[in-house]
């Protein structure tokens, strides 16, 4: 079960100047032992009573440990493919992994491949500070060691000659994710192609991107095909989607029969604002002027101690 995770704000009896108050926690945060010494000796003296103060806990109620889910599949990989954690790139080799190089290797086997990319992920020294990895089967599952919507901030991108080779939570399409949290809600929004319906030209817009759909191959980035179905011009627009570079950090887009899902990566109320427009309501029919549902995770109420009293 994932702790909570607890902001604490701390009132005490003493007028400090800003500068001296900074520089005591400035110390706290960097010598943890000293730091663990300064807050008991308060917290001790808040219980004991002979200091005055108050503090306060809020806490996230959700309290998840953020995820994301890397499925390593070793004969779509190929040397020198890549896999960005954060700021760390991890290369994908062929035979032994060098170990002055953060590298994993692919050569004998799925599972063997995600075992391999997860001890790359706990043996660099920058990473094993924020993240951990651990293998199963073919899936390698990086966790956030800080529990809460921090985890967001944490981007993984994918370089590979195969999209296969590496696929990012189930969406073998997808180059770029995050880690999230389960608390609160992804944005989301649906745009329905209707073949029959759909015109040379039409197009979809998000947050001002526009796509247009053309009736013969595409030959632009920003184009997708009026072809066949409604599954196939819906196949083309999600690539178009996945691969603008405008929006491809907010939102990825997967299709069934026909219907194309804009997901948000991280939960929340902040792409509940991305606009979604049609040329052709007929053809290319959305589910609304904007993202929709993304919701924030509840917090609990506000508790207070006054010399460790409740």
């Amino acid at each position: 079960m994932a702790n909570p995770s607890s902001i604490i704000t701390i009132i005490h009896d003493e007028d400090q100047a800003a500068a001296t108050l900074a520089a005591q926690l400035a110390r706290i945060s960097t010598e943890s032992r000293s730091g663990c010494r300064v807050l008991g000796d308060f917290f001790h003296a808040l219980a004991s009573g002979t200091r005055q103060g108050k503090v306060a806990f809020l806490q996230d109620a959700d309290g998840a440990f953020g995820t994301i889910q890397l499925t390593c599949v070793a004969a779509s990989l190929a040397a020198n493919d890549w896999v960005y954690i954060g700021p760390v790139g991890l290369r994908c080799v062929t035979g032994a992994v060098t170990a002055l190089q953060d590298t994993f290797t692919k050569d004998t086997g799925n599972s063997e491949t995600a075992t391999s990319l997860a001890a790359a992920v706990n043996n660099n020294t920058f990473l094993s500070q924020y993240v951990s990895a651990a293998a199963a089967s073919n899936v390698v599952t990086i966790t956030c060691k800080l529990p809460g919507p921090i985890c967001h901030l944490i981007a993984v991108r994918k370089e590979v000659a195969t999209a296969a080779g590496l696929v990012i939570d189930g969406e073998a399409s997808r180059t770029l994710g995050c880690l999230t949290t389960t608390g609160g809600t992804k944005p989301t929004a649906t745009v329905t192609c209707v073949f029959a319906n759909t015109d040379d030209a039409d197009t979809v817009t998000i947050a001002g991107k526009v796509l247009t759909g053309d009736t013969t191959t595409p030959a632009d980035a920003d184009e997708f095909e009026v072809a066949t179905s409604d599954t196939n011009q819906a196949n083309t627009l999600t690539t178009a989607v996945n691969a603008a570079e405008e929006i491809r950090g907010h939102v990825w887009a997967d299709n069934v029969a026909g219907v194309v899902t804009l997901t948000a990566y991280v939960p929340g109320t902040g792409i509940n604002a991305m606009t979604i427009a049609s040329s052709d309501a007929d053809g290319l029919v959305v589910s609304g002027s904007t993202m929709t549902d993304g919701a924030t995770s509840a917090t609990s109420a506000q508790r207070t101690y006054a010399r460790g009293v409740a």
